[in-house]
């Protein structure tokens, strides 16, 4: 059967929009042509 692999230690995770950006509930993310478009709806605080 053999032994583990070492390089599991050191695997890391695919990075996407949501990553890179720190989306929220409320962030929306479009594919482009040329790439995503990252959109956070402002939000405002009742008066």
């Amino acid at each position: 059967m053999g032994f583990p692999s070492p390089a599991k230690d050191y695997a890391e995770r695919t990075l996407s929009p949501e990553i890179l950006c720190g989306v929220t509930a409320n962030t929306r993310i479009i594919e482009t042509d040329s790439g995503y478009a990252v959109i956070e709806p402002a939000t405002s605080k009742p008066k």
